[in-house]
C-alpha cells in the first residue's frame, strides 16, 4: 500500500507540478491538496497522511503554527516545511515546531519525491543550503546568547552518538552516515537507538529539535 501524502500549497501550479510528479511514484499517493490550513486537524484525522508537505507561508494559520499543531496531535505524521525562503529564524522556528525535513522550492522537483522517501526512512531530509545553516546556528553569537541562561543537560552521550546527532541535524539519512563515519547501516540505527533513549525522543525530529533547543552537540 502506497504512502498516504497531504499537500498544504497556495500556489496552484506548484500543486500541479507536484500531482503530476507523484504521480509516477508507486510507492508514495497525493491523497489531497489543500490552498489553505483551514480546518487543518479535522483534513489530517480525516484523510490519515504519513507525511505532510506544508507551505511555510500558507493562510490563515502559517506553515510553522500548522506543523507545531500537527506534531502536537498527530505525532505519527511527519511534515516536511516547504518555503522559498532559507533565514535563519524561519529554520529554527520549524525545527522547534516539530517539522521532520525543511526544502526548499527551488531545488529540483524530483528532489520531493526522494525527500518523502527520506522521511519514511526515518531520515531527515533538508535542501543542502539549510542544511548548511542549521549546522552554522550552532556558531552563531546569537545563538549562544539565546541559550546562555538555560543549563544545558548532560544526556551522557558519547563522542560517537554525538557525532551520528550532529550529522541526523545536518539532515543526512542513515545510509549516509553509516558512509560518513564508516560503519554499517545496522550499528547507525543501533546507535540512533540510543540516542532516542538517553534524549528521552521518539524519532528524528524530536532528536534534531532538542539537540538545537538544548545545544546537546
Amino acid at each position: 500500500m502506497p504512502s498516504k501524502i497531504l499537500l498544504f500549497e497556495d500556489n496552484t501550479s506548484i500543486i500541479e507540478a507536484y500531482k503530476l510528479l507523484l504521480a509516477d511514484e508507486d510507492e508514495l499517493l497525493l491523497c489531497a491538496s489543500f490552498v489553505n490550513t483551514d480546518m487543518l486537524t479535522e483534513r489530517i484525522n480525516h484523510f490519515k497522511p504519513d507525511v505532510v508537505l506544508m507551505d511555510i507561508n500558507i493562510q490563515p494559520v502559517d506553515g510553522i503554527e500548522a506543523t507545531r499543531t500537527i506534531a502536537g496531535r498527530f505525532p505519527e505524521v511527519k511534515v516536511i516545511i516547504q518555503t522559498i525562503f532559507d533565514e535563519d529564524d524561519k529554520v529554527f522556528s520549524a525545527l522547534c515546531a516539530g517539522a521532520s525535513g525543511y526544502m526548499l522550492k527551488n531545488a529540483p522537483a524530483e528532489n520531493i519525491a526522494d525527500a518523502v522517501k527520506d522521511i519514511l526512512r526515518g531520515g531527515f531530509p533538508m535542501s543542502p543550503s539549510i542544511a548548511r545553516k542549521v549546522l552554522a546556528l550552532f556558531k552563531t553569537d546569537a545563538m549562544r546568547q539565546l541559550f546562555a541562561a538555560r543549563h544545558t543537560p548532560d544526556y551522557q552521550l558519547s563522542p560517537r552518538e554525538k557525532e551520528i546527532l550532529k550529522l541526523l541535524v545536518a539532515g543526512l539519512s542513515y545510509k549516509m552516515i553509516a558512509s560518513e563515519c564508516h560503519i554499517g547501516f545496522e550499528t547507525v540505527k543501533s546507535h540512533i537507538k540510543k540516542i532516542y533513549e538517553k534524549l528521552h525522543v521518539t524519532c528524528v525530529s524530536e532528536a534534531v529539535a532538542k539537540a538545537i533547543q538544548e545545544r546537546v552537540i
